[in-house]
């Protein structure tokens, strides 16, 4: 290999790097304010009873977190039942105020949680696309038992990074009530070979990998540690899990569902939408998707 082609590698490699982990993605505060004080935003905000809180996460960084109540209320069967939003990468917890009325109505309160880095939360240029954000929610959901009881029904939703890093976690969870995954990644390794064959087929993977993980690394933890298609394969089959996924996808292809739809065991279904954005079929197609997690949750007699 020549020079130029290992410095090539070598460039894009820490672009690469700068872009998932080193970059700054606390957005600041006043566009957080701004972000909130949206007609929708507020529209949510003032539907429901809303709680703010700040908890500690697994290395001190402070966590911020909402939680919204069901006007339904959350408790029948004799139990409470919650379901925790999990953002995606370069967005706060307010990403996900948009999809509260798939679970609210359903008798469900809901918590959101600006991982680290991200809104209002501790932490700059530490992601990990999942690996710590996964022991964030490890937190959160431990937050959520001390609030509502050891036996409340903790369903998990989230979207791309926040996708694979529910899924990073559950396998983690003996006590999940279902989990709900859109536009997920199976692994980390996986996505940057895809988009390095499709998008920089000029560098050359065997000069370009090594490098990313020596530039991605943050305190040991690389690329090579974010397979939630691992964590899947180990879940509980009595979990259900719903895996959603756009058509066509421009950033994590659908083969992503697919091979994490094929490694979890037991009860599942899978469901993909065309004409839709990474991560936006609830967007696109609000009342089929509406319709698709009223059935999910029906068919698992998680309903209210």
């Amino acid at each position: 290999m020549s020079a130029k082609d290992k410095l090539i590698a070598d460039v894009v490699a820490r672009g690469v790097a700068a872009f998932t982990t080193k970059n700054v993605q606390n957005i600041p505060r006043p566009l957080v304010a701004a972000l909130k004080a949206t007609p929708p935003a507020l529209y949510i905000q003032n539907r429901y009873e809303v709680d703010t809180y700040t908890i500690s996460s697994f290395d001190g960084l402070e966590l911020a977190i909402t939680r919204f109540r069901s006007r339904q209320g959350c408790e029948w069967d004799g139990k409470n039942h919650v379901c925790l939003l999990v953002h995606g990468f370069q967005v706060q917890q307010a990403a996900m105020w948009m999809t509260l009325p798939f679970f609210l109505p359903n008798g469900y309160d809901c918590v959101t949680v600006d991982l680290r880095t991200a809104g209002l939360s501790e932490g700059k240029g530490i992601n990990t696309m999942g690996y710590n954000e996964a022991k964030d929610v490890a937190e959160v959901c431990k937050w959520i038992r001390g609030q509502y009881g050891r036996d409340v029904v903790l369903g998990l939703y989230g979207q791309s990074m926040g996708s694979a890093t529910i899924m990073q976690y559950c396998s983690e969870d003996p006590n999940l009530g279902f989990i709900i995954e859109d536009c997920g990644y199976a692994s980390m390794t996986d996505t940057v070979h895809e988009i390095q064959s499709r998008l920089l087929k000029f560098v050359d993977w065997d000069a370009f990998y090594p490098k990313v993980i020596k530039y991605a690394t943050i305190d040991g933890i690389t690329y090579d540690d974010v397979r939630p298609i691992d964590s899947v394969a180990k879940l509980d089959p009595d979990v259900p899990m719903m895996i959603l996924h756009s058509l066509p996808d421009a950033y994590i292809v659908v083969d992503n569902a697919d091979r994490i739809y094929e490694a979890k065991r037991g009860k599942k279904e899978i469901h993909k939408y065309t004409l839709a954005p990474h991560s936006a079929s609830f967007f696109m197609h609000p009342i089929q998707y509406k319709k698709d997690i009223d059935a999910f949750l029906k068919k698992y007699d998680l309903v209210k």
